[in-house]
């Protein structure tokens, strides 16, 4: 299994993968473990320290196919690593935390997220939180 989750996606995912990496599109929620959301055009992801995606193409590759996660998946993983991720970690508690992962698995948007991110006055690149952000 651990092959698995330090492998390289497919081949025919990669330019979706690092496009999906660069979209500015991962937030992170919690740093230990790292919680993110994925805001999509169509509906919000949460991710689970690179491992898991709540998207439907996630169970389907992982348990059929025997592919470590869908794109996003190894999409977030690059952008954790590169620091390609906007951080509202130090703006949320707990519950605040619970709040948005309900939100996005019972309604599948980020209503919370979303809103915060709208509010922001941040432009440019200094709106990624990286490690050090």
């Amino acid at each position: 299994m651990e092959e698995l989750l330090s492998s390289d996606p497919p081949g025919q995912w990669v330019e979706k993968v690092r496009a999906l990496a660069y979209s500015n599109r991962f937030v992170r929620l919690w740093r230990d473990p790292p919680l993110m959301v994925y805001l999509g055009d169509h509906g919000d992801y949460l991710l689970v320290d690179g491992h898991y995606c709540s998207c439907p193409g996630f169970t389907m590759r992982t348990s059929r196919r025997g592919v470590a996660g869908c794109t996003h998946v190894y999409a977030v993983r690059i952008a954790l690593r590169e620091g390609r991720f906007r951080d509202l970690s130090g703006s949320l508690g707990p519950g605040d935390v619970a709040a948005i992962v309900w939100e996005v698995l019972t309604g599948g948007l980020a209503v919370i997220v979303r809103r915060m991110l709208a509010l922001e006055d941040h432009v440019g690149d200094d709106h990624y939180g990286g490690e050090d952000g």
